[in-house]
């Protein structure tokens, strides 16, 4: 690695984080932060654009790791019991919608997106997307339609919510949305524009079109143009 490289790496890294975190203190009056209810945690760090968190309902738990880069962060939660968890990474403007009771958000260490709204309206359904994946502008994640459809015989629902899962070192590339009871394999690349409706079960793959499919497999990526990703490390020191 050359001397560039490495002194890059470590402003990316160490500097960085620890300055952010000690200027958090004057980030933090950007966001707003209004909660109703009893036995709601909120721990959330800087933001470099004014946000706004609003929790209703009790016991509920947002956490987002101080060594988050967050941009602006819009996050609604109505409903009780719910969980938000955001490990380290860069967000630059990340929408979040939870209505419902028994909910959860994971983003695991390290996750990139640029822009997406990620909507959980079903009780007791929730989103996860893994270490080392990227979002790009214009996603939307759902675990449910937002509204009922109901048999008009039997009266029962017909499309209930399901979790969505993202595996790791997951590219979703510009306008993907992931509807309700989607799982993603580690190491997929989804083409811009691409709706997916149905689980996607092959690592190492491209899938596209709408809905999406496969289009190739045998293959990964990068966040780096240049150097082949082999190990998470490497994952990790392309990231932007």
């Amino acid at each position: 690695m050359s001397l560039r490289s490495w002194l890059s790496n470590q402003w990316k890294w160490h500097v960085r984080p620890r300055w952010e975190c000690v200027a958090s203190g004057i980030c933090s009056m950007r966001v707003k932060v209004r909660a109703t209810g009893e036995r709601n945690v909120i721990r959330v760090g800087c933001c470099s654009r004014p946000s706004s968190v609003v929790v209703g309902g009790d016991s509920n738990t947002v956490e987002i790791a101080p060594e988050a880069r967050v941009g602006q962060l819009t996050l609604f939660v109505h409903g009780s019991g719910n969980r938000v968890t955001i490990g380290r990474g860069r967000f630059e403007f990340l929408e979040i919608h939870i209505h419902g009771d028994g909910c959860e958000l994971v983003l695991e260490s390290p996750v990139y997106i640029s822009n997406a709204c990620l909507v959980i309206p079903e009780s007791n359904t929730g989103i996860r997307i893994g270490a080392y994946s990227m979002l790009a502008t214009g996603i939307e994640i759902r675990t449910g339609d937002g509204h009922g459809i109901f048999d008009r015989e039997t009266r029962e629902r017909v499309n209930a919510g399901a979790s969505v899962r993202i595996g790791r070192h997951v590219w979703l590339a510009n306008r993907v949305n992931v509807m309700k009871g989607v799982q993603i394999a580690d190491d997929v690349v989804v083409g811009s524009g691409s709706m997916v409706t149905s689980s996607l079960t092959e690592s190492h793959a491209i899938y596209a079109g709408f809905p999406a499919r496969q289009i190739r497999t045998g293959v990964t990526w990068n966040w780096s143009s240049n150097e082949f990703p082999d190990t998470p490390t490497a994952w990790e020191r392309g990231q932007p």
